[in-house]
């Protein structure tokens, strides 16, 4: 396979708000599993703080800090109609 460079957002998820740590748990086992995939050459993830040091790292992970979209759900819609959109363009 090909290697590849992703993008992934898990800004908008909480364990203190979370209405399914089933969700969550499943989120953050994904974003490991990407993290340890020998065909993904770089992951860029996009987390808020509380969840930051629940997540693996290596030197192809670039982490960034997005507190925003888990405080409430109109800052979550911002987050995903506007917010990631800029985050991912490097203008946010």
């Amino acid at each position: 396979m090909k290697e590849v460079s992703i993008a992934v957002s898990v800004a908008e998820q909480s364990v203190r708000t979370a209405t399914s740590l089933g969700i969550l748990n499943t989120s953050v086992g994904l974003v490991g599993a990407l993290v340890c995939h020998p065909d993904v050459r770089r992951i860029r993830i996009l987390v808020n703080a509380e969840l930051a040091e629940r997540l693996p790292r290596n030197d192809r992970v670039e982490i960034e800090i997005h507190d925003s979209p888990a405080r409430g759900p109109v800052r979550r819609v911002c987050w995903e109609q506007i917010g990631l959109h800029r985050a991912l363009a490097g203008k946010g």
